[in-house]
């Protein structure tokens, strides 16, 4: 594919029919990640969702046989999924890690095309917990509309092109000469109006692709668009632990003080935090106090791997004793060793 206007679908939801929709949340989907896609169908049930006028559809691509790495499935269970839940949909384009580019395309695609009526979209990976009530509070509340993204805003080193060979982001001075990327916005989950979809997508079809997705999508069709970035990254963390440690210890009662976070792949986590913030939804949780907030050094992740912006590191939950300088929201600041008193 060299750009979309050649694009078709190979399985088509029409999860949004005429409906209201407040949000539509795209879910980016390795075909063989079904448990991922099944513990989001448990926690958040199409039905519950659509109390709150929210859909969601899962965007895939065509399997592919020899990759590695990955559980692999036959298309009939695809199909399966595609008729049981309706909320598949799936292009053309081989399953790959460079082609994440196709399939966010798609989803906003998809978003323009079949689901216009929705007032936002939001984008997110599979292996990414959301909770898409305070989220969703939280963009009203910045009066979202027209050429926007809000999401967590990279304008720091992310910025700098990996020129090391040995890296999975490398890439070349021919194949991008300049020194900084524009500023993007991380894949993970971000919010934007079908409007700035439109203008996406429409851009995407006079313009060379760029096989980094969020830097491509959100960066440099985002600057040809017109589309403005709006920062919300004090939402995010980088921590599993800081999942883990949220839904021990407020199971029922506290909303987690985060919106975003990875699951590292957990399914379980995704589950949990799902129907915690569901049940929050529902039974009004109180927000954390101070002393409970992921704020606190006494909330602190201790770990040996340098930080990258948003990957998904584990670390070590340490309680009682200020031990560790990663306390609460860490945005990819360089490790430092841990400091004792």
């Amino acid at each position: 594919l060299v750009n979309l206007k050649n694009f078709e679908f190979l399985l088509n939801s029409d999860a949004c029919g005429t409906r209201q929709i407040d949000l539509l949340v795209i879910v980016t989907s390795h075909p063989g990640h079904v448990a991922l896609r099944n513990a989001f169908r448990r926690a958040l049930p199409i039905e519950a969702l659509r109390t709150f006028n929210i859909t969601r559809v899962f965007l895939l691509a065509q399997i592919n046989p020899i990759q590695t790495g990955y559980h692999q499935v036959d298309q009939h269970v695809i199909e399966e999924e595609y008729i049981n839940y309706n909320d598949i949909v799936q292009g053309d384009f081989i399953e790959s890690y460079h082609n994440l580019r196709y399939k966010h395309v798609m989803g906003l695609k998809y978003s323009a095309h079949y689901c216009s009526q929705a007032q936002l979209i939001l984008k997110m990976d599979d292996d990414i917990a959301v909770d898409l009530f305070q989220l969703l509070d939280l963009v009203r509340s910045k009066l979202l509309t027209g050429l926007q993204i809000v999401g967590a805003v990279l304008t720091g080193d992310e910025r700098n092109p990996v020129r090391d060979k040995a890296s999975k982001y490398y890439v070349s001075r021919d194949y991008y000469a300049p020194s900084k990327y524009p500023p993007f916005v991380s894949g993970w989950a971000y919010v934007t109006t079908v409007q700035a979809a439109s203008q996406l997508v429409r851009h995407s079809e006079s313009s060379p692709f760029f096989w980094i997705d969020d830097i491509y999508v959100t960066g440099m069709l985002a600057a040809l668009s017109g589309v403005n970035l709006v920062d919300i990254r004090t939402r995010f963390t980088v921590f599993v632990d800081h999942l883990k440690c949220c839904l021990r210890n407020h199971p029922n009662t506290v909303a987690c003080d985060f919106f975003i976070v990875p699951s590292g792949d957990y399914a379980e986590l995704v589950e949990a935090f799902h129907r915690q913030s569901l049940r929050c939804r529902i039974d009004s949780c109180r927000t954390a106090t101070l002393e409970e907030s992921s704020d606190k050094p006494s909330f602190c992740v201790i770990t040996n791997i340098r930080s990258q912006t948003y990957n998904k590191m584990d670390g070590r939950i340490i309680y009682g004793q200020i031990i560790a300088v990663y306390c609460c929201r860490v945005y990819g600041i360089a490790y430092s060793p841990p400091t004792f008193f």
